[in-house]
């Protein structure tokens, strides 16, 4: 009985080992290229990048045509009070052929997944908040296989295997330069939504 139980303990230990390693294979990355401390000063075009980052010793597959046809999930929020401020309503279901098409990720390097110019978007944020700064976010969440696998990257529970979803999210903080003038910003009920 007592190997039955330590053998039940090391199984399940050892899948949750495996979870776990699988969970930092990748990471994304958001930042801004032309301000490293992403402070907007007005300035057009501001842009906004999201890479994803292989940070394993392995290289492995993603369905790059997926995530960026399906286009990046970016929201922004009040620091303080986590509210969503902001025109965004969500983003499209990507092309469901394009989810077996796969791009080599190779280990320890990185894909740009979203290049973005946001000025206008930026103002109306900071106009909403009414804050120096805010908290813009980006999510994705997809499979990703080793290279050279026909099965995504994935474990068993219950004798049945599960494909794992990596859930990835990265996080800037948006800084207003002190002094600046947003200008003319239309109200929210004039502004058309945007689908990012």
């Amino acid at each position: 009985m007592f190997l039955l139980v330590l053998g039940i303990v090391l199984i399940n230990s050892s899948q949750a080992q495996e979870a776990s390693n699988e969970n930092s294979l990748l990471k994304l990355e958001t930042y801004c290229p032309t301000s490293s401390s992403c402070i907007f000063t007005g300035e057009n075009p501001f842009f906004i990048y999201t890479k994803i980052v292989n940070t394993s010793d392995v290289n492995l597959e993603i369905p790059l045509d997926a995530i960026k046809d399906s286009r990046i999930w970016g929201i922004s929020k009040n620091i303080k009070t986590g509210e969503k401020i902001g025109r965004a309503s969500g983003r499209p279901l990507a092309n469901p052929d394009l989810a077996h098409k796969l791009t080599v990720l190779p280990a320890h390097s990185e894909l740009l997944l979203a290049k973005g110019e946001w000025r206008n978007e930026i103002k109306e944020n900071f106009h909403d908040v009414k804050a120096n700064q805010f908290l813009y976010i980006v999510s994705i969440d997809k499979e990703a296989y080793y290279q050279g696998s026909s099965e995504p990257i994935g474990y068993y529970k219950n004798c049945k295997f599960e494909a794992k979803i990596f859930d990835l999210e990265s996080q800037v903080i948006i800084t207003k330069k002190k002094g600046l003038r947003l200008g003319h910003i239309l109200k929210k009920k004039d502004r058309p939504v945007i689908v990012y």
